[in-house]
């Protein structure tokens, strides 16, 4: 089985990545996307491969070659964008932190422009005819 995680970043695609990967005992392909050796993941038969939409924005041709298919948001724009921000300038990408008001203060503008960038990625995401789930109801309400 070939299972497509689809997302924007920073909306815990790669945690659903590393649980499908335990639970279902099959590959995970972590390589970020590469032109090159993308269709390699076609080679195999059970791999779960993520890809977030900033990276590579695949056709429905290649959505298709998959069995399953996930795509994954976070309707929290602001959230999005301050754990973008913070591991983004730590370079420290999947770690537990804390934000202080200050931080907050002083990346207020860097917040918003990032946020705005999520709420477009989030509506695309949204808008494909696609099994949707989001991280507020798998994290957060355990609904998804």
């Amino acid at each position: 089985m070939r299972v497509l995680i689809l997302s924007h970043t920073r909306c815990g695609s790669t945690t659903l990545c590393k649980w499908l990967e335990k639970e279902l005992n099959i590959e995970l392909d972590e390589t970020p996307y590469n032109k090159i050796t993308f269709n390699s993941v076609f080679e195999k038969n059970n791999i779960i491969r993520k890809i977030v939409i900033e990276e590579y924005n695949p056709s429905n041709e290649v959505i298709e070659k998959f069995d399953k298919v996930i795509c994954l948001s976070r309707e929290n724009d602001i959230d999005s964008a301050i754990s973008f921000i913070n591991a983004d300038s730590k370079d420290i990408w999947h770690d537990a932190y804390e934000i202080t008001n200050e931080w907050i203060n002083n990346n207020k503008n860097k917040i918003i422009e990032t946020a705005h960038k999520y709420e477009h990625l989030k509506n695309y995401l949204k808008n494909k005819n696609l099994f949707q789930i989001t991280y507020e109801n798998m994290y957060i309400n355990k609904i998804d």
